[in-house]
């Protein structure tokens, strides 16, 4: 198979990342040749995401739109054509038409409930928000490759195939440290600038667990915008080549959400990066954490602030917890969510979907 892969992000872009590439090396050795084109670059990825720059932002989107253009132009030479989450960030859709008329079986991969208004995006992305171009390439798609339920029950509105695969972890790569770090306990959130407004709902949790227990709360690629007087925080900036020693330095590991339509499609790939690198994780009691977390067991659910408090003191208070709830975080993550389990999966649905075509 010579299959086409178009994502709007480069290998920054975390979905893509381990939605996409992480699974290039097992397509290729079963003969599933890949040719990947993004629409934005590296460089232009990290200019779109700060405030302003909007000459950069300008420049991206025209690189962008010629690239996506040349990759549909030449998009007949290929058997089968992935699209990860969309063609065109922007709500015209031309370019789903244009691949359509192209006459290539399409397969669309969805980690987020995309057809509702991105709440981290600003003013001017929101107003060109368009469900409808999702609608009508989900419908010309042969399959739609979801991570979770919700998503699924969704898309198979508009088309009869849908297949769910979770977004998955490299648990060769994402495992526990040799030891874990010494000095202080470390409770710590991995995101973006765009999610870390998740955390300030946290931030009377942490106060209230800071004024009888030491801890520091470490927050990776949040910037500036985290504030939490009262409560020590050490800030990282997020870097790919640190992601795993990142995960690997964390004591505890904190994934709040809004009980909202938006959090409900997520993928809670969080959590199983944490239970990957056996960190016990406190995850809110939203959507897919619901069913990857055992409460008690292999993490801890949260409802409410009280949920949270008592989650957090047990396992600041008990390192004998830390390590159990860790251990059978491991186990989960291995046994359900590693790119070991779903490799073989991804390959064989997008072999039917080239024989169906």
């Amino acid at each position: 198979m010579n299959l086409l892969i178009l994502s709007p992000y480069p290998r920054e872009g975390a979905s893509f990342r381990f939605r996409i590439l992480q699974y290039l090396p097992y397509l290729e050795s079963q003969g599933i040749q890949c040719t990947v084109r993004c629409f934005l670059s590296s460089a232009e990825f990290a200019q779109v995401h700060l405030p302003r720059h909007y000459l950069a932002k300008g420049k991206a989107l025209a690189s962008g739109t010629m690239r996506l253009a040349a990759s549909l132009s030449a998009a007949r030479r290929f058997d089968l054509i992935l699209v990860h989450r969309e063609l065109y960030p922007l709500g015209l859709d031309g370019f789903e038409r244009w691949l359509e008329r192209s006459g290539r079986p399409v397969v669309l991969d969805v980690d987020d409930a995309i057809f509702l208004p991105q709440p981290h995006s600003n003013r001017v992305v929101r107003q060109f928000h368009n469900p409808a171009k999702l609608m009508r390439l989900a419908a010309v798609s042969r399959l739609v490759i979801v991570s979770n339920e919700y998503l699924a029950r969704w898309f198979r509105r508009h088309t009869r195939a849908v297949a769910v695969i979770p977004t998955a972890v490299d648990t060769d790569r994402f495992r526990p440290p040799a030891e874990r770090p010494s000095g202080p306990l470390t409770v710590g959130w991995i995101g973006s600038p765009s999610t870390s407004d998740y955390l300030q709902p946290l931030v009377p949790v942490l106060k209230r667990l800071a004024q009888a227990r030491a801890f520091e709360m470490k927050v990776v690629g949040a910037g500036p915008a985290f504030q939490s007087n009262g409560v020590p925080v050490v800030r990282v900036p997020w870097r790919l080549d640190r992601e795993v020693e990142d995960f690997q330095s964390l004591h505890i590991g904190v994934y709040p959400l809004p009980d909202d339509p938006w959090a409900e499609g997520k993928g809670g790939f969080k959590t199983i990066q944490y239970m990957a690198v056996g960190v016990p994780v406190v995850a809110s009691a939203v959507g897919v954490n619901r069913d990857i977390i055992r409460d008690g067991e292999n993490g801890f659910l949260a409802a409410d602030e009280a949920q949270w408090i008592g989650a957090l003191s047990r396992l600041l208070d008990d390192a004998l917890l830390r390590e159990r709830i860790g251990r059978a975080g491991r186990q989960t993550a291995e046994s359900a969510y590693s790119v070991a389990v779903h490799a073989s999966r991804l390959a064989a649905v997008l072999r039917q979907a080239l024989d169906a075509a």
